[in-house]
């Protein structure tokens, strides 16, 4: 542990990341909820900045505390972080390696197949790259994607993926009605998610998605934390199993999966939470 804190200092800067870790991803998943077109906008982007945070530090939390549990933190500490950065699969991947039976589904991140995956990937790249797309447009840079029309990528996903073919067709009568009565009383100047001029109909379509499937694009982030969150209290009880004296300085390592508490709710009580904690 050459060059790195002694082991009072580590717990309670743990402890002060677990609240930061708590306050991003809880106000990041609330305002994620509140997200939608219009002037609410804003909320995609400071959710996903906010989620992006959280995610990132509470998979480096759970790195250190393997390292504890495993002897030690590496000297070369710093380097290690660095290398990871902001690149939420490369840090879920190496917390995948260090608990055995947890289950995050790295494959799906990324890969396309499922809203799971597609959630985490859109908030990974915020983090990483595509925090700067609106600048980097100006700039006339191409590197990065646009995180609103990844978003709508992301809602559509849930909408065909956790609806039947009923339901989604009731969705879609209920959008085309609310279209007909605005496009009698409004007259928009704005852009959808997608960036494309935005219509009556299209108003309504993508208004009633964010409305009702933004809390599912958030229980899929809280099924990610409640994962590391099962990981954490494990590997908490080992390191202080492991110095049973109330005086050795490990021991006052904090239970930091108590940081998280909040991701231990039922699926179908998640997507009807607006509101994190």
């Amino acid at each position: 542990m050459s060059g790195n804190a002694d082991h009072d200092s580590i717990g309670r800067y743990l402890s002060l990341e677990g609240h930061l870790v708590h306050m991003c991803l809880t106000s990041g998943l609330t305002l994620l909820c509140k997200s939608n077109i219009g002037n609410l906008k804003g909320n995609f982007y400071l959710s996903t900045l906010q989620l992006a945070v959280g995610l990132e530090r509470l998979c480096k939390i759970s790195i250190i505390c393997a390292w504890l549990r495993d002897g030690g933190i590496p000297a070369d500490m710093a380097g290690q972080m660095k290398n990871w950065g902001h690149d939420i699969k490369s840090l879920a991947k190496e917390v995948s390696e260090l608990y055995e039976g947890i289950d995050i589904r790295l494959d799906e991140i990324g890969s396309g197949s499922t809203a799971y995956g597609e959630v985490l990937a859109l908030i990974s790249d915020y983090g990483c790259r595509d925090r700067y797309f609106n600048i980097d447009r100006i700039a006339a840079l191409t590197r990065a994607s646009d995180p609103l029309q990844g978003w709508g990528n992301v809602l559509e996903c849930i909408f065909d993926s956790n609806l039947s073919k009923s339901e989604r067709a009731g969705c879609e009568a209920e959008a085309v009605e609310l279209g007909k009565t605005l496009d009698k009383r409004v007259r928009i100047h704005d852009s959808g998610l997608d960036g494309d001029p935005i219509t009556p109909q299209s108003l309504a379509r993508m208004s009633m998605l964010c409305r009702k499937y933004t809390p599912y694009a958030a229980a899929y982030v809280v099924d990610f934390v409640r994962e590391v969150r099962t990981a954490l209290e494990a590997v908490v009880e080992i390191i202080q199993s492991s110095s049973p004296g109330q005086s050795d300085s490990a021991c006052k390592i904090p239970y930091m999966h108590e940081f998280v508490d909040f991701s231990v709710v039922p699926w179908e009580a998640a997507v009807r939470k607006r509101r994190w904690p």
